[in-house]
């Protein structure tokens, strides 16, 4: 395919990948200032599970709180997978 994939070869247009995460990478989903206090935590430690349909951001599940979220603003550690699912 001389170095194209598949969509380029039959669209004629090269696909925008520059937001792909890891799937199931650890990331921080920062809190709103309207939503916490002075000293509470500004950010919130999830795991990203994908991407939302109709809609920008992403797709995250919280750790804490145990439940999908969907967020724009979050900081990704994609190398680090240290988190326990089974302890949900």
């Amino acid at each position: 395919m001389n170095d194209i994939t598949p969509y380029e070869a039959c669209f004629k247009e090269r696909r925008d990948v520059s937001n792909m995460k890891v799937y199931g990478c650890k990331a921080y989903v920062h809190v709103l200032d309207e939503k916490r206090r002075k000293l509470d935590k500004k950010s919130v430690a999830c795991v990203f599970i994908g991407y939302p349909n109709n809609s920008k951001g992403y797709k995250l599940y919280d750790l804490e709180a145990r439940k999908v979220i969907r967020s724009y603003d979050v900081t990704f550690m994609e190398a680090n997978f240290d988190h326990k699912l089974s302890d949900c």
